[in-house]
């Protein structure tokens, strides 16, 4: 099979490496002359130290991981891994290596695994409990990338991971981020927008409890002062904090006096510049939502007030049925309308373009085939202008193909877009 012949190609590979320098190296050495048998003694050296280096650290670095969960259809392959703590980014990926058919190997040695043969793979969600050691993954495995074709999972299985690797962009430093993706691209922007949400999850959670102790330890205060004074003809009341204070001066003051614990709390908040977090989704075909549709309800429970995200799923075909999360006027599910030529890429264009003029540093990042990626492009380049700060990102994953574009032609004119935003401008931070 192609899958026994992928694993087969690099033991072949090494076994014609070896023998080759085991030939050239005898060769040299009969000769007896220094000079040529330097280079083939430093290449013999450095080829023995990087071997050495990649087996030391499969077996100390490298984490191990179960499958605890897999769904697939004709298409892809979408599996749950449970390992230890790991040092996870958004944008990160792993060197996945599948354990050998026959090994009287440990699953915690690595020579448990096929050590010469790795697949790489793209974190779509990751989460760690901070009380707890575990890390649970969840990967997006295209049976279309030559790369991954015909690997087979299955429940409790052992796999080792090495990494993560991959580029952090920092996407936290932006006012407003705009992730666009296309078919099995979702499975790159993802991870992003469930970092941001989460960090703006966690912060509002620290907020509140600080804010509701620092209330309550005013009100604590002027009961008592109420109390001790209640003889005296007049007295100062010092006001409570208002819901406008500023954030930053009562978190700083409430940071003296504290025990560490407290302080270490404060401290915790992630302080993201970014206010606004749109993610626009071309679907290649409409049965695609069903591979993130557990995720997409995961992220809109993230922001139940809406201050954060902005989801649109773009379909290529007529509604069929209800979408995987709650509709409203900031998670929308696009149809095209009956006898129109429908575009999902045009229109995911023209949604990036316009929300792309609002003010403050913005940031387009693009995860799809490429000509979806050149498209983009294209459109965040015509947009640059000397007073626009707009940057522009790709995540470091490639999705493989999964159908053909859907797109049959450019999106018929429809008129003025029902933009979400009553006024028109983008939403600002803490509306």
């Amino acid at each position: 099979s192609r899958t026994y012949l992928r694993t087969l190609f690099p033991k072949i590979h090494a076994v014609l490496f070896l023998a080759v320098l085991a030939a050239t190296l005898s060769h040299v050495i009969f000769v007896g002359r220094t000079i040529p048998q330097i280079p083939v003694y430093v290449a013999a050296g450095l080829w023995t130290l990087t071997a050495l280096y990649r087996l030391l650290r499969l077996s100390f670095a490298a984490g191990r991981a179960t499958v605890y969960d897999k769904w697939e259809d004709s298409q892809v392959t979408r599996i749950g891994l449970r390992s230890g703590r790991l040092c996870v980014f958004p944008g990160s990926y792993f060197y996945v290596h599948l354990p050998r058919k026959a090994t009287a190997f440990s699953p915690e040695s690595a020579l448990h695994y096929e050590v010469l043969t790795s697949y790489p793979m793209a974190v779509m969600r990751y989460t760690q409990a901070p009380s707890s050691d575990e890390t649970s993954l969840a990967f997006l495995v295209s049976h279309q990338a030559r790369s991954l074709r015909g690997l087979a999972f299955r429940l409790g299985q052992r796999l080792l991971l090495e990494g993560p690797y991959g580029r952090d962009l920092s996407l936290h430093l932006f006012d407003r981020v705009i992730l666009t993706a296309k078919g099995m691209g979702i499975a790159g922007v993802l991870p992003h927008a469930f970092g941001l949400a989460e960090h703006k999850q966690h912060d509002d959670e620290v907020k509140a409890r600080i804010f509701a102790k620092a209330y309550s330890t005013k009100a604590a205060k002027r009961a008592s002062a109420d109390s001790s004074s209640s003889g005296m003809a007049t007295r100062h009341e010092s006001p409570g904090p208002s819901a406008g204070s500023d954030a930053g001066s009562t978190i700083a003051n409430e940071t003296q006096g504290r025990s560490p614990q407290q302080q270490d709390t404060i401290k915790s908040l992630f302080r993201d510049l970014t206010h606004r977090v749109d993610l626009f989704w071309v679907l290649e075909h409409n049965s695609q939502e069903k591979w993130i549709d557990g995720y997409l309800r995961a992220l809109q429970t993230l922001d139940p007030n809406n201050r954060l995200l902005l989801v649109w799923c773009i379909y290529p075909s007529p509604r069929t049925g209800p979408p995987p999360f709650t509709e409203s006027r900031y998670w929308r599910a696009v149809y095209p309308k009956e006898g129109q030529l429908w575009s999902g890429t045009s229109r995911a264009m023209r949604e990036v373009a316009y929300e792309s003029l609002s003010p403050g540093k913005t940031v387009v990042v693009v995860c799809g085939d490429s000509e979806y990626r050149a498209t983009t492009r294209r459109t965040v380049t015509s947009l640059v202008t000397a007073d626009r700060d707009l940057s522009f990102a790709e995540v470091e994953y490639r999705p493989g193909a999964t159908a053909r574009d859907a797109d049959s032609a450019m999106l018929a004119e429809e008129g003025a877009l029902q933009h979400p935003w009553p006024d028109g401008k983008a939403k600002q931070k803490g509306s």
